[in-house]
């Protein structure tokens, strides 16, 4: 895995990857707010892995609609091309109009994604990073 991302590593625009027991979100950086050592991201994909075939996605999740996230820069890592771009290929090649029922599920996953992700760095000890 890669290294977490600091302060003077992320830029806005850029995309990132938060990952979380297997699962990956992808998101863009809005901005970076430097005092606080937080990440202002706009998600975009949640990827669930498969129970049968860890090498396989479960769900892939467009989460465009959904709403930004303000989190510590350390939990994320700089996205590489060749894990999003075929991600976010078959998100466009899905895209339909969406129900609201539709949305209203999407973020109701993000919440887990994050509620776990938040449960999963409670135990590790804080990241001093001095960037």
């Amino acid at each position: 895995m890669d290294s977490p991302a600091t302060v003077n590593s992320l830029k806005p625009r850029q995309i990132v990857c938060l990952e979380t027991t297997g699962d990956r979100l992808f998101a863009e950086v809005i901005e970076i707010i430097t005092p606080r050592k937080m990440c202002w991201a706009r998600p975009l994909v949640l990827c669930r892995r498969s129970i049968d075939d860890e090498r396989e996605w479960a769900d892939l999740l467009d989460l465009r609609a959904t709403v930004d996230l303000l989190l510590p820069v350390h939990w994320f890592r700089p996205a590489w091309d060749h894990e999003l771009l075929p991600l976010l290929g078959e998100v466009l090649a899905q895209e339909n109009a969406q129900e609201l029922s539709a949305i209203l599920s999407v973020k109701s996953q993000l919440n887990r994604f994050i509620e776990a992700t938040c449960r999963n760095r409670a135990n590790q000890p804080p990241l001093d990073l001095q960037a």
